[in-house]
């Protein structure tokens, strides 16, 4: 006895099998047996059984089953069949108790109930033992994982074709979905009818989206993460073309990982698709768009399969219109009361917009809404950290003239040459722009830029310590270079904003103070801003004895100033 008296019992079959023209040899199998209503299900000890019969005292014939069932049943005359009445009905429906019974009571047994089922019988009358059989297996632990035993089989899937699945351990679909991989020594048919599923789309988004990504995090730090995320792509894409109901979570999954300025950062940030990009717009500076646009790092070298998925999400290069509205929409979102002090990434991006808006006046670009109305409709950041409307913020500074000279340093000189100092309070000015200057005149754009979106220009001839000192010094050597005055041609809106600043409405003590800026001319001379000669004019009367500007463009409107 292999169990309790409740009817587990082992028992011996000896089989005299003829090998070809040998003597015939004596097989010997073991069962284990289980009783259930006059019904008992025999269950051979071997890893693959083979089918038998079905007893009704003495063997019938097999219906498809791989073990064997003794039942009273009622066999027809010949003892080749059984009769389909409501008595053998209703032993028949004992055999899927006794077998389940069986299974319970011996972890061996249940280790190859699935092998014991056999094939589907043809026959509707077995049938219906097969299939009660299979559905009360689905509460059994009767399915072989690869790692921990025998589990049920709802804690399942079986590992499949997916080009995802190979990077999927088993620990890792543990811990994110609470399943094993089913061993692939379960009959595969069997575990169909167990409704045993697929490693599939499902639980590819579990694993990816457990521990925050942490395995997108620890794949890329490995040398085959380009092989990963081919993989885990192409599944992507896959099941998305299979299904387009599946979009929705894929657009929800962050799954692609970003470029990255930052040389010390050794995992990237992932991000969804939404705002994807493949790669920056080439003709726009880096920097500006590092902070705006997401691009797929450049470290993946993705499969043709792979890349379908991007195609599939419209994952396209990025192109100056494109960039401008993203642009655009940054600047616009800034509100006028937000401080900037503890949001450093936040103003770093608000200037990022900025500086491409600048790149698009300077070209002459026209966007969706005019520049006049858009420095109405934004707000600046200030030296303090406060974001201000354009209009209560002044420019940094004039004509490409800004403050350099060290604090208090302007007050010394003004003291030394007997003249006041002058600190205005009336507005604050605009915060410097984070990035280098690579132009020469690329602050002359900026104070043209910021001045049509609406900050006051700063008074060339105030008697500030702040301002006026270094302009002094330095103006005249901007206003005598004629590469100024021919950038200042190119650029939209320059010529307004030097007609605003050096016009002939401007009052005559500006005029003045502008006529006798000091200009070196030589290495020891100097000569007033009023005394030097326009060279395309009158080099050609005057010979070298003049002092000149060199190449000012023939346009009216710079002459005239």
């Amino acid at each position: 006895a292999l169990g309790d008296d409740s009817g587990a019992r082992a028992a011996t079959l000896l089989e005299a099998r003829a090998e070809g023209a040998a003597e015939a040899v004596c097989v010997t199998t073991h069962f284990q047996m289980h009783v259930r209503d006059e019904v008992s299900v025999a269950l051979p000890i071997i890893e693959e059984p083979r089918p038998q019969r079905i007893y009704s005292f003495l063997p019938v014939r097999a219906v498809g089953f791989n073990f064997a069932v003794q039942a009273p049943f009622h066999t027809t005359a010949s003892r080749t069949d059984f009769h389909r009445t409501p008595e053998n009905a209703r032993r028949r429906d004992a055999i899927a108790p006794a077998f389940l019974g069986a299974c319970s009571a011996n972890e061996e047994v249940a280790s190859r109930a699935l092998k014991y089922l056999g094939h589907e019988p043809v026959e509707s009358f077995w049938r219906a033992a097969w299939l009660d059989i299979v559905i009360g297996l689905r509460c059994v632990p009767c399915v072989q994982t690869v790692k921990n035993g025998l589990v049920e089989p709802h804690k399942c899937v079986v590992h499949g074709e997916d080009p995802a699945v190979k990077w999927i351990y088993d620990e890792s679909l543990l811990d994110a979905c609470g399943l094993f991989f089913a061993a692939e020594s379960n009959p595969k048919d069997m575990l169909r009818h167990l409704g045993v599923p697929t490693f599939g789309f499902k639980e590819l988004v579990m694993c990816l989206e457990h521990k925050d990504g942490s395995l997108l995090q620890d794949m890329w730090l490995r040398p085959t993460r380009s092989a990963f995320f081919s993989d885990v792509y192409t599944s992507c894409s896959d099941a998305v073309q299979s299904d387009v109901s599946r979009l929705d979570a894929l657009l929800k999954l962050p799954m692609f990982p970003l470029a990255s300025n930052l040389i010390r950062q050794r995992v990237p940030a992932f991000s969804t698709v939404t705002g994807l990009y493949l790669s920056a717009c080439e003709s726009v500076p880096q920097v500006w768009q590092d902070s705006l646009v997401p691009v797929l790092s450049k470290e993946l070298e993705l499969t043709r399969r792979a890349r379908s998925l991007l195609d599939c999400l419209s994952v396209t290069d990025m192109d100056e219109s494109t960039l401008e509205q993203i642009a655009l929409l940054e600047v616009m979102r800034r509100p006028s009361s937000q401080t900037g002090e503890d949001d450093s990434h936040n103003v770093r991006a608000f200037w990022c917009g900025l500086s491409i808006l600048l790149r698009a006046y300077a070209l002459g670009r026209t966007l969706s809404l005019p520049w006049a109305e858009l420095g109405a409709a934004i707000a600046l950041p200030s030296d303090s950290g406060h974001f201000l409307p354009a209009d209560q913020l002044r420019l940094r500074s004039f004509l490409t003239i800004d403050r350099q000279l060290p604090e208090g340093l302007g007050d010394d000189i003004c003291a030394f040459v007997g003249v006041p100092a002058h600190h205005p309070t009336a507005a604050e000015r605009v915060m410097r722009a984070p990035f280098a200057m690579q132009e020469p005149f690329e602050r002359f754009d900026w104070e043209v830029f910021l001045w049509s979106l609406g900050c006051q220009p700063i008074d060339p001839a105030s008697r500030s310590s702040e301002e006026s000192v270094e302009m002094t010094l330095r103006l005249g050597a901007v206003l005598s270079s004629g590469a100024f005055w021919q950038h200042s041609v190119r650029l939209p809106g320059a010529m307004g904003y030097l007609q605003h600043m050096l016009g002939s409405e401007v009052a005559l003590r500006v005029h003045c103070w502008l006529r006798q800026l000091p200009i070196f001319v030589g290495p020891t001379r100097a000569a007033d801003l009023r005394d030097l000669f326009l060279h395309e004019a009158f080099h050609d009367l005057g010979g070298s004895h003049l002092d000149y500007i060199v190449g000012v463009p023939a346009c009216e409107k710079v002459r005239s100033h």
